[in-house]
């Protein structure tokens, strides 16, 4: 991409719209936010927008793509169905009267006997962009980032009960997170010869079940473990139907129940998208690596000093690693991350039989260092712990000579499996 955009979004200071002005502004395109309310330091450039005022929207004469972000998403709002399709009809009429390029974010909800009003309204403007030679983008379940829209509410729930309803049937799902659609939306503003569209879906080629994205926020958002009851689907089409003037929660979870699965493949290959994994995308940051670092520079520590580490350990090992190797983790198989003193098994002078030695023996040495640098360290390789007496002192001899003749041992009969296993996971 070599051509700068100038791009307007409606809806900029909301979930989405932040992370894609975000990753706007880092590709070097030039935005304006239009929404109610300036949304900080990002929007420079603003002009005020609501979706219920019926001002004439003047847009800069040299704007070339308009993102339509913005949505009633509250049902204590006091605007009607109608009046948001009024609003985003306003909008298709600025672009196709300026020439500009439009895209509208709908949602996989969008149909036209959806059960909820945020389903219909979506599928109407579709329809009207669409016909002005716009392009629609259907996005499936959005998450990650901060933890709002429908995400923070399903955050929020894990987060406050112990106990998370199982339903059966399960509602399938495909998410993507919040930055790979933001990356989405740009690559289909930038791409102006792209043969795609009118409709671009946007979601995991492969449907999960929305039982597992519960208990993977709680596994790696919170870091918690939850209790799963069984809970039939038919209650809470029944609750929709009794509260269906309310709204509510239990109206947006009844859309997940009603979800048309989406043909995404295609799509994110024209794009060349790749979707990050879900496990990866729930932890805050959007990546696991930082966390895959964590418990690799764990697992060398623990083995150095045969005790739990000090945080700051932690950190200047994963500094270290970032700086100077990349910052992508090693990968240990899951054990060696919770039993470091099976790392014995393959710390030999033993010539680099596989690549990935090398670079196995560079990060212990380099985590030995580390740990020698420490105070907890230095106490432990200087011996200055203070004198136990002859007896503590023969025992403590004695229990070094044995571990290391288990670890031989050990290392004699499991190293050749344990290179292998290795040898597979990195070739």
């Amino acid at each position: 991409m070599t051509h700068k955009l100038k791009i307007a979004v409606t809806g900029s200071t909301g979930y989405i719209g932040e992370r894609f002005l975000k990753a706007a502004l880092m590709r070097g395109h030039q935005v304006i936010s239009l929404s109610r309310r300036p949304g900080g330091t990002l929007t420079s450039n603003w002009i005020k927008y609501d979706l219920g005022s019926r001002e004439p929207l003047n847009l800069p004469s040299d704007i070339e793509v308009i993102v339509h972000l913005a949505a009633n998403t509250s049902f204590k709002s006091a605007l009607s169905e109608c009046e948001e399709v009024d609003a985003a009809k306003r909008i298709v009429n600025v672009a196709k009267d300026g020439g500009i390029k439009l895209i509208f974010i709908s949602s996989q909800t969008a149909r036209s006997d959806a059960p909820t009003s945020y389903g219909r309204i979506k599928f109407q403007i579709e329809k009207m962009v669409i016909n002005s030679g716009g392009l629609v983008i259907r996005p499936g379940l959005v998450y990650g980032g901060p933890a709002n829209g429908l995400y923070g509410e399903l955050v929020k729930l894990v987060k406050k009960f112990y106990f998370l309803p199982c339903f059966f049937p399960p509602p399938r799902i495909q998410p993507i997170h919040v930055d790979d659609l933001a990356m989405g939306i740009l690559k289909v503003a930038e791409y102006s010869s792209l043969n795609i569209g009118p409709v671009v879906m946007l979601g995991n080629v492969n449907s999960l079940s929305f039982n597992y994205f519960l208990a993977a926020i709680a596994r790696c958002h919170l870091h918690e473990v939850r209790i799963c009851i069984p809970f039939p689907s038919i209650f809470i089409r029944l609750m929709a139907r009794v509260f269906a003037r309310m709204g509510g929660g239990i109206s947006r979870l009844n859309s997940l129940f009603n979800l048309v699965e989406m043909k995404t493949k295609n799509d994110l290959n024209l794009l060349d998208l790749n979707l990050r994994p879900l496990d990866a995308g729930l932890h805050v940051s959007g990546s696991n690596n930082r966390r895959q670092l964590i418990l690799e520079g764990y697992a060398f520590n623990v083995y150095i000093v045969s005790m739990r580490p000090k945080k700051i350990n932690m950190r200047n090992y994963v500094r270290m690693i970032e700086q100077l190797r990349g910052g992508v983790s090693l990968q240990f198989p899951f054990g060696y991350k919770f039993w470091p003193f099976l790392i014995a098994l393959i710390d030999s002078k033993s010539p680099k039989l596989f690549p990935w030695v090398g670079e196995y023996k560079w990060r212990l040495r380099a985590a030995t260092l580390l740990s020698e640098a420490s105070p907890v360290g230095a106490i432990n390789f200087l011996g200055a712990s203070g004198d136990g007496g002859f007896i503590l002192s023969f025992f403590g001899i004695l229990s070094a000579l044995l571990s290391e003749i288990h670890l031989k041992i050990c290392r004699l009969i499991l190293a050749p499996f344990i290179k292998l296993v290795f040898a597979r996971k990195f070739k």
